[in-house]
């Protein structure tokens, strides 16, 4: 879990999101965490242009998957039922930002 921490710690310092969930993390038999999927909302235009920074600007040993949303755009799609956004919200775990 350092490990998914630490690229949290980097992306927090770098962007300044509003919230980063951990919404997967995939282990081996050995309970090694071997990659994890991060879900982020931030308070930018462009998601994607967010997204692609990201992943030129934060390196990890463990590889990983970023989802960028609008933050405007997560709590909208959190509210519908069966949406991506509300099933990360009901299952993920709070990495960065208020806890639900």
């Amino acid at each position: 879990m350092e490990q998914i921490q630490a690229v949290v710690d980097k992306i927090v310092q770098q962007f300044h999101p509003s919230l980063v969930i951990l919404f997967s993390r995939k282990t081996n038999m050995y309970g090694d965490i071997t990659s994890f999927k991060l879900v982020i909302a931030a308070d930018v235009e462009n998601a994607s242009e967010l997204e692609r920074q990201i992943y030129l600007a934060v390196e990890s040993d463990l590889p990983y998957d970023v989802v960028v949303y609008r933050t405007a755009d997560y709590q909208r799609l959190c509210a519908e039922e069966d949406s991506f956004a509300q099933t990360v919200q009901e299952k993920g775990v709070v990495l960065y930002g208020p806890q639900r």
